[in-house]
């Protein structure tokens, strides 16, 4: 799309759709022409929520596990640790061998953000996963369990309650039906 040129005959939409959609952060693209001189461009870009491990590199995923990229430099979201990587490719999803594990603790992820909860590491583990709220806080229980206390707001609670207090070490094991325990040792 170019000033000054015709925006029925100077620009084609398709390939204007077509490259932006190259770009992995960008999810949608709608462009509408609005005579007699306007080509409006609307774009839907995905969000970056958690990072893996790759060597020495953070492979940066959004909510879906799509690529969005590479970097050598560590992003500012929820690291995500104790996968196994098959594939790594920018603008597809990441394949892992823990496909189940994957999806949860990207959903685990969004439920915390989405509640004003934000876990700085999850390390998957053979019971379940370890959130970190910092180095030495750490939630530990089931995916589903900890995102059902987010949803009820009772890790919310514990932890302002454990910051109140000044305590930045523990580990917060959060099990079915709403029970929540604290111990101030971490393993």
């Amino acid at each position: 799309c170019k000033t000054g040129r015709n925006i029925f005959w100077g620009s084609n939409l398709k390939d204007i759709e077509t490259r932006l959609l190259k770009d992995s952060y960008i999810e949608s693209v709608k462009i509408k022409r609005k005579l007699p001189d306007i080509v409006q461009i609307s774009v839907k870009e995905r969000t970056q929520v958690a990072a893996v491990m790759y060597g020495n590199n953070y492979v940066v995923v959004d909510d879906s596990g799509l690529v969005l990229r590479k970097t050598e430099v560590e992003p500012q979201v929820t690291l995500v640790q104790g996968l196994t990587i098959s594939k790594i490719e920018v603008g597809v999803p990441i394949e892992v061998e823990e496909k189940v594990k994957l999806r949860q603790t990207l959903e685990l992820i969004n439920t915390a953000n989405s509640h004003d909860m934000y876990f700085t590491k999850v390390v998957m583990t053979k019971a379940g996963v370890n959130a970190y709220v910092l180095e030495n806080l750490i939630c530990q229980g089931s995916p589903q369990n900890i995102m059902e206390a987010l949803k009820n707001e009772s890790v919310q609670k514990v932890v302002a309650s454990l910051f109140e207090k000044n305590i930045e070490r523990g580990v917060i094991k959060i099990s079915g039906g709403e029970y929540i325990s604290f111990n101030p040792s971490v393993e």
